[in-house]
């Protein structure tokens, strides 16, 4: 479908929306042609693709390749991952089936999405991803993250190394265009939820001079996404005990990732309680028993930010004596994923669900 019949369906209000979305100035007072003649001489041409498609992170951007193959499902879980294309008018929901939610790509999207993407756009497109990548994956796993460490990981971990002004220039470019959640605060990365009142000065303390957990690379970049975790044994325990007692796989993988998610971001170990309560999970006694041990090796295996990505077995070990390098996790060698496997990006779903559609 073209983006004029899909700017037809609009009323003067909405495509002010989207003028506004995507930059544009002097629109206020135009008429409904004008104003869509507007918007599609902004965005039908290369170099306005060219950008979008530049700034798209990987996760964003290897859906809608997807979607321009086949009709690829809505996800709720995946809504972070339409956000930043549907701002920039590379999906349009479709009106006639609103209640699925089900995305359309403009026609002249998809042919000059084909146009630009040559192998020198592709490469100088993939290395500007690999840098975001190390910066937000560092705020993602530590809640603040120096410059330099992020340079020394990187470097560590690709054969091409970074510095100091890419790493600047890539974070400059990328906080200009798309709505990040993380800041350069005094030479340190800071996640969103660190900069709350007194947030820094409190973690800075609490992290102190510990070393920094530096998972495999293929890891360290899964931590780009703010919805990736690594499912340690624990959260597996945890997944298949509470799918015996409510009898639901879909929701307890849910509960369980609540759960995970609180416990990396600091919070205490009853919070794990308080939201197995939150979704009305009952228990007898012997089972609170076998949830709440459960959910303290979930709590001891979580990686905190106050411990740099360590878990507090893994500090309680070093404490002991034990080399950084003796309590990290083996990182397991890459394997064929079965269909109905776990899918390894994380998600939680089954590979054919997920990745492997």
């Amino acid at each position: 479908m073209l983006i004029r019949d899909l700017l037809a369906k609009k009323k003067v209000a909405e495509l002010r929306e989207l003028a506004k979305a995507i930059g544009l100035k002097g629109y206020s007072k135009l008429k409904k042609d004008d104003l869509t003649s507007l918007i599609i001489g902004a965005i039908v041409n290369e170099e306005y693709v060219q950008k979008v498609v530049f700034f798209a992170n990987n996760r964003e951007l290897e859906l809608f390749e997807r979607k321009l193959k086949e009709e690829v499902p809505f996800v709720e879980e995946d809504l972070l991952k339409y956000l930043y294309l549907f701002k920039s008018l590379f999906y349009f929901v479709n009106e006639e089936n609103e209640e699925e939610n089900e995305f359309i790509i403009p026609q002249e999207i998809k042919e000059l999405y084909n146009r630009v993407f040559t192998k020198e756009f592709k490469a100088k497109r993939d290395r500007f991803q690999l840098v975001s990548d190390y910066i937000t994956a560092g705020a993602n796993l530590y809640g603040m993250v120096p410059v330099e460490q992020v340079i020394k990981t990187f470097n560590e971990q690709n054969k091409v190394a970074t510095n100091e002004e890419e790493i600047l220039k890539v974070y400059n470019l990328i906080s200009g265009v798309k709505q990040i959640f993380y800041k350069l605060v005094d030479g340190q990365f800071v996640h969103e939820a660190v900069l709350e009142e007194n947030g820094v000065s409190i973690l800075a303390s609490k992290q102190g001079d510990k070393p920094y957990y530096v998972p495999a690379k293929d890891i360290m970049i899964n931590y780009a996404s703010e919805e990736y975790f690594e499912r340690s044994k624990a959260f597996e325990a945890l997944v298949v005990f509470l799918e015996h007692i409510i009898d639901d796989e879909v929701l307890a993988e849910k509960i369980c990732t609540e759960i995970q998610y609180v416990y990396c971001f600091g919070e205490e170990l009853a919070q794990g309680i308080t939201i197995l309560e939150d979704y009305d999970v009952t228990m007898d006694e012997d089972q609170l028993k076998v949830v709440i041990d459960l959910l303290v090796n979930v709590y001891n295996n979580s990686r905190f930010w106050e411990n740099r990505g360590f878990s507090p077995e893994e500090m309680i070990a070093m404490e002991n004596g034990q080399s950084v390098e003796a309590v990290q996790p083996k990182q397991e060698k890459q394997k064929k994923v079965g269909r109905n496997d776990k899918c390894p990006c994380g998600s939680g779903k089954k590979y054919k669900f997920c990745c492997g559609r």
